[in-house]
């Protein structure tokens, strides 16, 4: 928020106008200006497409982004200068908590979800998984792809790093496991470059792939399979693994930050959530006035 100085005098006045005009910087407006914002590597391909729709509607904002750990993110926007970050997840407890006890506010707009989506080599004959058989795999008490009926060949679960939205979805579901005998990745590109040389991957995408030779598994619970369809996932309310894609903010102010998160939640916003591949926030909401 803005704060006001009550009847400045005329010296104070010319001092402030100087100082602005030696910056050589003008004030940040919904529409003008610049913002630099972390975001998760899982959705750093939407941010960034979210950014350039945004800048071609307003030429005077510039959006800039870099990619980090989910986690490091996080903490940049606790303990360093940051003021946005765009995650493949929500805040978690503790994270939220450490906010509380250092005195920062804390933001959450939900942008978009996005299912978690389980893959295997396409060669693998398996169609469908459980979370009997995906614990099973990824504790390690079951090594091969047959135990399920598939080949006869080791089993190697592909995740994100902790921290990042598919690995908080995995674990948010089964608690926390003892043990995770998995193949971790730095980054999703990363793991679907990896699994994708494997005929015993277990993938877990985080992201809306549409170019891919893995392929995607059906959800079994109980006697109902569910296809990995982004739209019959989002009306199944048995599926357990759902990425809420969020924008966090630990300020309210009228500038381009401001301005771009408003895009994002506008119509015009979460279309380019939907053309990305990803389901759009439940309502979408005007945050301020565009002008």
């Amino acid at each position: 928020m803005s704060r006001k100085i009550a009847k400045p005098s005329s010296v104070v006045l010319c001092l402030l106008f100087l100082a602005y005009c030696s910056s050589g910087e003008k004030a940040s407006t919904p529409t003008s200006g610049s913002a630099f914002i972390y975001t998760s590597s899982a959705v750093e391909g939407l941010a960034s497409a979210l950014g350039r729709t945004f800048e071609g509607y307003y030429p005077a904002a510039r959006i800039d982004f870099s990619s980090l750990r989910t986690r490091a993110a996080v903490e940049s926007l606790l303990f360093g200068t940051p003021q946005e970050i765009f995650l493949d997840r929500p805040l978690v407890p503790a994270e939220s908590l450490a906010a509380a006890q250092n005195g920062i506010p804390i933001y959450e707009y939900p942008v978009a979800t996005l299912p978690l989506y389980f893959a295997v080599h396409p060669e693998n004959s398996v169609q469908a998984i459980d979370s009997v058989a995906l614990r099973k795999f990824l504790t390690g008490a079951w090594e091969s792809w047959s135990e399920i009926g598939g080949p006869n060949i080791p089993c190697h679960p592909y995740l994100p790093l902790p921290g990042e939205g598919g690995w908080e979805a995995c674990m948010n579901y089964f608690g926390l496991l003892d043990t995770v005998i998995a193949v971790v990745c730095t980054t999703q590109t990363d793991l679907l470059k990896k699994a994708e040389a494997d005929p015993g991957a277990l993938a877990v995408l985080a992201l809306p792939i549409k170019q891919t030779s893995l392929r995607k598994l059906w959800w079994r619970t109980g006697s109902i399979e569910i296809p990995p369809n982004i739209k019959t996932i989002v009306e199944e309310p048995r599926y357990p693994f759902m990425l809420t894609i969020t924008y966090i903010t630990n300020r309210q102010k009228k500038d381009v930050a401001a301005g771009f998160l408003t895009f994002i939640v506008s119509n015009s916003g979460q279309k380019v959530v939907a053309n990305a591949g990803y389901r759009p926030a439940t309502i979408p909401v005007r945050i301020i006035e565009m002008f």
